[in-house]
């Protein structure tokens, strides 16, 4: 199946240069928490719009294995094995066209660490990630390095599947087809799109489950288990990063 074949699910067009790199990503876990505006305003550059659905603005762990990077010209092999990836994001707008902002990226791959901030400049780091799986119950670990944090999740994947419809909370935090990021001095906006078929979720039942990787002085998690969705697997298209 051409994915590029399917686009009537996107918000808005493909960008029209058709140069973009292949990634798969799978066993992906969306891991999400309703926190206030102001709350987050702190951690978005200011020219972003904080993005909310009714009323409450959003902050997410997303955590899977990336099978690779494959180039154009090159869509069978990829430059670097597969890792453990897990993000940290919320949701923003930026001149009415909504996306996802990374707060920042931990991944298990030192080059792919560095490969992305030289391509996207984007917020990763190099940090130790575990996983287990046991049929349906999936274990992630990230241990405390360099002042980062902890995070473990212990979940169990239900067998039901869903599209999210589109108003609903579960669209609204995952179906985005597009990143913004910044220069250094925060002074450039850039845009990097996305492509791939619409998310097919599973529920997840949430066993054990510790946090402390996102500013955990600012933000009590305590009062609210968080939202949990499992998606099997996506094959993405992701474009070079362009000035807005």
């Amino acid at each position: 199946m051409n994915v590029l074949d399917h686009t009537l699910h996107r918000p808005y067009p493909l960008p029209s240069r058709r140069s973009f790199i292949k990634q798969y990503w799978s066993n992906l876990f969306f891991v999400h928490w309703p926190v206030s505006h102001d709350q987050i305003r702190q951690l978005v550059p200011k020219a972003l719009e904080i993005d909310t659905y009714q009323g409450k603005a959003w902050i997410g762990i997303v955590h899977f294995i990336l099978n690779g990077i494959f180039p154009k010209g090159r869509h069978n092999k990829s430059i670097i094995p597969p890792f453990l990836e897990l993000n940290i994001r919320t949701y923003v707008t930026y001149k009415g066209k909504p996306g996802v902002y990374f707060i920042r990226i931990h991944a298990d791959s030192w080059l792919a660490s560095k490969l992305a901030k030289v391509w996207y400049a984007l917020p990763y780091y190099y940090h130790p990630i575990s996983m287990v799986i046991d049929n349906m119950t999936f274990a992630l670990f990230v241990k405390n390095t360099n002042g980062f944090g902890n995070y473990k999740g212990i979940y169990t994947v239900e067998d039901y599947h869903f599209h999210p419809n589109e108003g609903d909370l579960e669209h609204w935090l995952t179906e985005r087809y597009c990143l913004f990021n910044t220069n250094k001095n925060m002074t450039k906006i850039y845009c990097v799109n996305i492509h791939h078929l619409p998310w097919l979720l599973q529920p997840v039942t949430l066993k054990e489950w510790e946090n402390n990787l996102i500013h955990a002085q600012d933000f009590d998690f305590s009062a609210h288990p968080p939202l949990v969705h499992f998606s099997k697997r996506v094959e993405a298209l992701i474009w070079n990063k362009v000035k807005t």
